[in-house]
């Protein structure tokens, strides 16, 4: 089943059910996506997975983003509820790798380059070996380390 068929059927399953913070959440999932097709010129057709995996990625960011706002304008209510949000969410995301996985990845990629190591260079290199299966954060701050 692919990434759109799943959350359309959990659309469906949650509209049945008359769970409205579910259904909120995925046609949230589904508009983002109908935008980015739209942005993409790619009205009426469907985004390849990898486009709404990202699409996903990015809703899930912004979820984390409006928590820690909320966090330092002291409104735990309002975090609570886009910490729901965010594991509702992180269903469809990609399986995380683990850290020392990640710093693996970095290693390789800092041992290819030869000469200076350029951050951006190597940041490049390491998202797109971990096709959005880690935290940019994390991979940054591993890089950070490794280059020093």
């Amino acid at each position: 089943m692919s990434l759109e068929e799943a959350i359309k059927s959990d659309l469906k399953k949650a509209l049945t059910e008359k769970n409205s913070a579910v259904v909120d959440v995925l046609r949230s999932i589904l508009s983002a996506a109908h935008n980015e097709a739209i942005a993409k010129k790619k009205a009426g057709k469907k985004l390849s997975e990898a486009e709404l995996a990202a699409v996903v990625r990015t809703q899930a960011k912004r979820r984390k983003e409006s928590i820690e706002a909320f966090q330092k304008g002291n409104r735990p209510e309002l975090a609570k509820k886009e910490a729901e949000e965010l594991a509702m969410i992180e269903r469809y995301l990609p399986k995380q790798l683990p850290e020392d996985e990640i710093k693996k990845i970095v290693q390789e990629v800092c041992s290819q380059i030869s000469g200076e190591k350029n951050f951006g260079l190597v940041m490049k290199q390491v998202m797109a070996k971990l096709k959005g299966q880690a935290d940019g954060k994390v991979a940054s701050q591993l890089v950070k380390e490794l280059i020093g």
